[in-house]
């Protein structure tokens, strides 16, 4: 049933253009503002503490209905339902495919806007005005059949060297800032469908519907944009939480990176990350994929290299799934 509920929920995703009462984001800031009002922060507590309270409240949830409903085919709905709240990032999908149609007709302001917008991240308010309407790469590939010209026309968003995603809001740590200072779009495009689907698919076949919130609920509190201090140093604790989260998928996913990739070439990168459990996830994926993909381009070229990562992460994620779908009829999982 897992797997069929990965398929689900992939299939919908990629078909329907939902309101944002169908994505954890809009859930998260509600929770958020009535923890802070009923709990706040407590002076006697550690970070470490705050923040296992305030994960555990929401996975417990979860965990609490997903038995009431076990072996039902209610129970079932309900684990693909949350699976889905979980799934895909549509406002940088969004913002992505914005940027290719400003490129197509020479808007070089709004390509800066939307080139801005996948660096810097969103906020609630920003998902509550962008949907989702189809997967990355499908509209990548849609919008490159339609506008030729979307190549010259790109080129001066393409040129910014700090081009980023993240979960929900600006605020990044220095290492992820440091790391993006030099990377290019279509890596930021591999780390994007790591982040919100292969992680969050891995930790949903691990521990079920608890686990894909135990991720996002982790990985939207480490990014949250605070000035206060308190907040700052559970949110330290929330990345460094979110890096062990990420430690184990980012070795499976590199793996399938490389495997549908160029394998010899990236293999030594993929081996040097299993004995370096501090290395940074995003730097470690963006640095496999550079290895397994040869980009040809001609010179002022600033979209080809996009679409080639994009087809990339495309072939590993249904690798992925061709795992995931052998193990399932072996009965492993």
């Amino acid at each position: 049933m897992t797997l069929i509920s990965i398929i689900l929920v992939v299939l919908i995703e990629r078909t329907f253009s939902l309101n944002q009462y169908f994505h954890y984001k809009f859930y998260f800031a509600h929770y958020q503002k009535l923890f802070q009002q009923k709990i706040g922060f407590n002076k006697n507590w550690q970070a470490e503490q705050y923040l296992l309270v305030w994960v555990a409240i929401p996975v417990l949830l979860v965990v609490l209905v997903a038995m009431m409903l076990s072996g039902s085919t209610l129970g079932w709905l309900f684990n693909i339902a949350i699976l889905y709240l979980c799934f895909g990032c549509p406002a940088h999908r969004q913002a992505y495919k914005q940027y290719l149609a400003a490129a197509s007709r020479d808007d070089k302001q709004a390509c800066l806007k939307y080139a801005e917008q996948l660096s810097q991240g969103f906020s609630s308010k920003d998902d509550d005005q962008i949907q989702p309407k189809a997967d990355l790469s499908d509209e990548v590939e849609e919008v490159k059949q339609e506008t030729p010209s979307i190549v010259e026309a790109s080129v001066i968003a393409a040129e910014q060297k700090d081009i980023e995603t993240v979960a929900v809001e600006p605020n990044e740590d220095a290492s992820e800032a440091k790391a993006s200072e030099c990377e290019t779009l279509g890596q930021t495009l591999v780390w994007l469908n790591f982040s919100h689907y292969f992680a969050v698919i891995f930790w949903f076949i691990l521990l079920g519907a608890p686990g894909a919130v135990l991720y996002v609920f982790t990985r939207a509190m480490s990014k949250l944009d605070s000035q206060e201090a308190r907040l700052t140093d559970i949110q330290n604790v929330a990345k460094r939480l979110h890096h062990i989260l990420n430690w184990l998928p980012a070795r499976i996913t590199g793996f399938a990176i490389l495997f549908v990739g160029h394998f010899s070439r990236a293999l030594p990168i993929w081996l040097a990350g299993l004995v370096k459990p501090c290395a940074d996830a995003r730097e470690y994926l963006t640095s496999i994929a550079v290895a397994a993909e040869t980009v040809d381009c001609p010179e002022c070229d600033y979209m080809t290299e996009p679409f080639t990562m994009l087809k990339l992460a495309k072939r590993a994620f249904l690798f992925i799934l061709s795992v995931i779908a052998i193990l399932s009829i072996a009965g492993w999982i």
